[in-house]
């Protein structure tokens, strides 16, 4: 069995002017509680949006839950939250700092290498398997230990009081990126085929 992973589609950013970076928390993605979680990511952020009133959190996406995260939003007091509804969303990782992941479980999570992309830093739960090919912790983004929404809320804490470690895993972020580029990912199919035919060449 051999696996391979998704590439990136958004085009590789070899330079991004991190000064335009805006202190904004995103969510991309479908506004769903199941998998989601997007219920976790508004109580998490009513427990951050008093200590960090410069700070936001902008919601991109639409979903079966969308009424239902306004109404906990409104009900919890959040300040400073936004729902985009259904949006491109390039223009939404060239501007936020952090990119906020809660999901209990995905296939991949493509969007936390296209905020990677756009040295945007990828916070997740550490829930899935593929979610450790994306993000070293620490390093590349950080993983949090499923679902401690404590820890996750330190995460947060740490990176949006500490413009220097946000700015070295931004940049970090980006150069991670790379390794799931179309021209890499379509290398790896490339040397797989071309591998796969020589054996059976020699298997005649």
């Amino acid at each position: 069995i051999i696996a391979i992973s998704n590439p990136c589609s958004f085009p590789l950013q070899d330079v991004i002017d991190l000064s335009n970076k805006e202190k904004t928390l995103l969510f991309v993605g479908r506004i769903e509680f199941g998998q989601k979680r997007v219920d976790t990511l508004i109580q998490i952020w009513s427990n951050l949006y008093k200590d960090f009133p410069d700070w936001r959190l902008m919601i991109v996406g639409d979903g079966p839950d969308l009424g239902k995260a306004k109404e906990i939003a409104n009900n919890l007091g959040c300040k400073r939250i936004s729902f985009e509804g259904m949006q491109k969303p390039i223009p939404y990782y060239e501007r936020a700092s952090i990119f906020c992941m809660t999901s209990s479980y995905e296939g991949f999570g493509l969007v936390l290498v296209e905020a990677q992309t756009y040295g945007t830093v990828p916070v997740a739960f550490n829930s899935f398997a593929s979610v450790t090919d994306i993000i070293i912790n620490g390093e590349s983004g950080f993983l949090v230990e499923p679902f401690n929404e404590k820890a996750y809320i330190g995460i947060l804490s740490e990176l949006m009081s500490n413009h220097e470690l946000l700015q070295t895993i931004s940049k970090n972020s980006m150069k991670s990126a790379k390794k799931f580029s179309l021209e890499k990912i379509g290398d790896e199919w490339l040397e797989l085929i071309a591998k796969l035919l020589y054996e059976n060449n020699q298997d005649k």
